[in-house]
């Protein structure tokens, strides 16, 4: 797993990736998980992605405004 944190002048931002197992993203919009981290980064201004890729591993990005 990787952490990687990144501050500038006008925002932050978090990414966690790792090399697991991945997953499916139009299968995984079925419950309420990533909707919610969606719904509450955007709700501060943010920008929130996920990149995954079954047997490859997931990234999963927030970006918030300062």
């Amino acid at each position: 797993m990787q952490i990687e944190l990144e501050v500038d002048s006008s925002s932050v931002s978090m990414s966690v990736k790792d090399n697991g197992a991945g997953f499916n993203l139009v299968q995984a919009r079925s419950g309420f998980g990533l909707d919610n981290m969606l719904r509450r980064v955007e709700g501060m201004g943010g920008i929130f992605r996920i990149a995954s890729e079954e047997g490859l591993g997931t990234d999963v990005r927030v970006t918030l405004p300062l």
